[in-house]
């Protein structure tokens, strides 16, 4: 007789965290065993940026000095936020025929 294990996934976005706080969803916070928000610091964004930009074709030569920074501050370290951000300015640049 075969065995399985069976897990379940719970993914959500950081509103989920706020919702499990509360006292009625105490049993179901206290069954998830993985919480993982990764934050990237300031100085991890300029090679995550070039990583994203070279899987895209690109190159960091593209970016101002700052433009790490502010993208930092923008996206608060989120990745999620800084790729959305990234496809923006990427599809942006397309359409006005800038390399």
């Amino acid at each position: 007789m075969a065995s399985y294990l069976i897990y379940d996934v719970l993914v959500g976005e950081t509103y989920l965290n706020r919702i499990l706080e509360r006292q009625v969803h105490e049993a179901l916070r206290q069954r998830i065993t993985v919480h993982y928000i990764k934050r990237l610091p300031d100085q991890e964004m300029p090679d995550y940026i070039q990583h994203k930009l070279e899987l895209a074709g690109g190159s960091q030569s593209i970016l101002e000095a700052d433009a790490n920074s502010v993208i930092h501050g923008y996206s608060e370290g989120n990745a999620r936020k800084t790729d959305n951000l990234m496809t923006d300015v990427l599809t942006i640049e397309s359409e006005q025929n800038k390399r």
